[in-house]
């Protein structure tokens, strides 16, 4: 089923950093590497950040050769399901350098609905707005990213602005929503930059948009973007203050 992203929401501890993002456009962006080695206890970090590969044990089977200089076979042992703890995971090292920002998405499922009477109307209504309600209801543990927010409300508009100062820089750029799979039952592959927007369900919560710069960045440490004001496309306030008043109806 499609989706629509009605806004988008940067938050942050810091209302000046809140600021400079509004004002300057100015978007700090650590690299996959660094949100791979954050600790597993804090939510902004993910150890399986772009895993290209996830393939339950009974999925799995793997064999191992040992040759010699004439290769002729010296050892062969073939691992399978009853050797393997969990599953077996692929995190190419070639997106460790991607710089990323993140931010958290209002999302609403597309719908199409038909009735006969306006009572069926009136309920179709009533029904579709609890939905949505629930639907962009945010998540209170997103609070803990910050308490002073930017929301985008033109989004549009704000992707094209990123995208094009992206590329007028020389940086190759992906944007999306996050994907998110249930590591119990997933098995299977992403491909290619795929795997930086797919996580593991346990973060469905952060509803997560991201963008995804390659600047061939040797050192994978973190960049800061200045794509110039946003104030026609956002606005600022305590993050406490929008959750309560958001809300989107037909």
């Amino acid at each position: 089923m499609s989706k629509k992203i009605y806004c988008l929401i940067k938050t942050y501890d810091c209302e000046e950093y809140a600021e400079a993002f509004i004002n300057a456009g100015e978007m700090y962006c650590r690299t996959l590497k660094e949100f791979k080695e954050t600790e597993r206890d804090n939510d902004r970090g993910d150890e399986f950040e772009g895993t290209s590969h996830w393939f339950q044990a009974k999925d799995t089977k793997i064999s191992l050769t040992v040759r010699n200089e004439n290769d002729e076979v010296l050892n062969a042992t073939d691992i399978g399901e009853s050797d393997l703890a969990g599953p077996t995971v692929l995190q190419p090292v070639i997106f460790d350098g991607f710089n990323l920002f993140c931010m958290y998405a209002i999302v609403i499922e597309d719908f199409e609905e038909s009735y006969s009477t306006e009572d069926e109307k009136k309920l179709l209504k009533e029904e579709i707005n609890k939905s949505i309600a629930d639907q962009i209801r945010i998540d209170p543990r997103y609070r803990s990213f910050g308490d002073h927010a930017v929301v985008i409300y033109k989004v549009e508009g704000f992707v094209e602005t990123v995208v094009s100062h992206a590329k007028s820089n020389n940086m190759k750029i992906c944007h999306g929503l996050v994907d998110y799979f249930d590591p119990e039952r997933f098995t299977g592959s992403f491909k290619g930059v795929e795997a930086i927007f797919r996580k593991r369900k346990a973060y469905s919560h952060q509803n997560e948009f991201r963008f995804a710069f390659n600047t061939n960045n040797k050192t994978h440490g973190p960049i800061t973007i200045n794509v110039g004001p946003l104030n026609e496309f956002a606005f600022i306030g305590p993050l406490e203050d929008i959750v309560e008043q958001l809300k989107i109806e037909i």
